[in-house]
């Protein structure tokens, strides 16, 4: 009788590839679902890392009457306006990292982000900043308001209810549309002058002109910049 009982309790071969297949299965509808969990997690923290780069600015506001940080730099090319540093010398978020450094390293990259290009101390994007000669960038953008020549900083930069009000301060990069499906793919977090944090679908953007960055107010990309104020 007890040789009976531990032979029922014994699994075929049949029964345990079953149990498998089935586990597999449940697994296989799972993480579609875990995935997108996951992202909409990264797309919070996303956001919380534009909203303190926001308060920053205003902390450099402050000091600089109302003068508030835009992109000013490398041969008035002012789509380039999400580096750090260009061999050794700081542009645009470089400003946060030369004023702030550790305080402010985390939240300068998307957490969604793939492209190593953009990523937090990787081979082709090592840290610190300005100290290796490599060109250094965030995977944000900040709104180029105007080109300026480092000597004309902080007098000549743009006032924040004057020059700013409305406008959309930093989002997530979109120099390329490549560059945003290797994050969020849907849409592109964006924070405003007023703090406020808003997810825009692509769809609403006119993404496909954008190939590659361009000297000056390079029409397609000023085109973006427009409709995410006017998507506020």
């Amino acid at each position: 009788m007890l040789y009976m009982e531990n032979d029922m309790k014994k699994f075929t071969l049949l029964e345990l590839l079953i149990v498998i297949a089935i586990i597999t299965i449940l697994l296989s509808l799972l993480m579609p679902s875990l995935g997108k969990a996951r992202e909409k997690t990264k797309r919070v923290v996303c956001m919380s890392n534009l909203k303190q780069l926001h308060n920053y600015a205003f902390v450099d506001a402050k000091k600089n009457k109302d003068h508030i940080l835009s992109y000013y730099g490398y041969n008035s090319r002012k789509q380039s306006n999400y580096f750090i540093s260009k061999n050794s010398t700081y542009y645009n978020f470089g400003h946060f990292y030369r004023e702030y450094e550790e305080e402010v390293q985390g939240i300068l990259f998307c957490p969604s982000e793939k492209s190593a290009w953009m990523s937090y101390n990787t081979d082709v994007n090592p840290w610190p900043p300005g100290s290796t000669g490599d060109n250094i960038r965030s995977s944000y953008n900040m709104n180029p308001i105007k080109y300026l020549a480092e000597a004309d900083v902080p007098k000549k930069l743009p006032i924040i209810h004057k020059d700013m009000e409305g406008k959309a301060l930093y989002t997530d990069n979109f120099i390329k549309e490549a560059n945003l499906n290797s994050r969020h793919v849907e849409g592109i977090n964006s924070v405003y002058v007023d703090g406020s944090v808003k997810w825009i679908n692509k769809n609403a953007l006119s993404l496909s002109p954008l190939t590659a960055y361009g000297n000056g107010y390079s029409s397609p990309y000023q085109t973006v910049w427009d409709e995410i104020k006017e998507l506020y």
